[in-house]
């Protein structure tokens, strides 16, 4: 009886550690000029943000209606006080246009900076 008391809290916390260590978040994006993240092109509009977080590697997805436009990873980065907008920055591209290379989530004590090197699998 006590062990199989002692396995279900051994469980329970495995459970509530893991659910810790990988966490989902949503947000919004609003886009006012074409981006770039890894090879595809945001236009110009408002997009989910869905991100799932492992230590401090991040998956982020931009999605529009019901379909996923990007996939990339990010490495995410503590902030010393909460982002008061959701944000982004980009940098210009040597052949023109804009690379998006970060997103800074509304409310929270950090940011993803976006790995444009290659798309999340």
């Amino acid at each position: 009886m006590k062990a199989s008391k002692l396995l279900l809290a051994i469980l329970g916390s495995m459970f509530f550690l893991s659910s810790i260590a990988y966490a989902q978040e949503k947000g919004k994006l609003v886009l006012d000029l074409s981006v770039s993240v890894h090879d595809t092109i945001l236009k110009p509009g408002t997009y989910v943000v869905e991100w799932s977080v492992k230590d401090s590697s991040a998956e982020v997805r931009f999605v529009q209606g019901n379909k996923t436009i990007a996939t990339v990873h990010g490495t995410v980065i503590s902030c010393h006080s909460a982002n008061k907008n959701n944000g982004y920055e980009t940098m210009a591209q040597s052949g023109g246009g804009y690379l998006l290379t970060a997103y800074s989530p509304e409310n929270m004590k950090y940011m993803i900076s976006l790995d444009n090197e290659g798309a999340a699998k």
